[in-house]
């Protein structure tokens, strides 16, 4: 069960980590593939894991995980006609 903020609202899954965690040094090397790993298996299970993917997108972030997404999956989805909209939905499907 996810904590929650006053109000009821939970919070987002990172809120309980270091936001290092979403930012690493490089994303090609066995630990940082490793921190990479486990930055998206906490991303999973966020309630707000689609609203922080379209924040992302919008504001064209160009490092860290955001919505369980690292810079080049993101990258990949930009170049793809309505592929952003294809990505929101099946994440909102899963």
């Amino acid at each position: 069960m996810s904590k929650q903020a006053r109000g009821g609202r939970p919070l987002p899954a990172c809120r309980a980590y270091d936001p290092d965690l979403w930012f690493p040094l490089g994303y090609s090397t066995a630990a940082n593939q490793t921190q990479v790993m486990i930055a998206q298996s906490i991303c999973a299970g966020c309630v707000y894991r689609i609203g922080c993917l379209e924040y992302a997108l919008e504001h064209g972030e160009a490092d860290g995980i955001w919505g369980g997404l690292t810079p080049e999956q993101r990258r990949g989805m930009s170049g793809v006609e309505g592929g952003k909209d294809e990505l929101l939905a099946a994440m909102a499907s899963a």
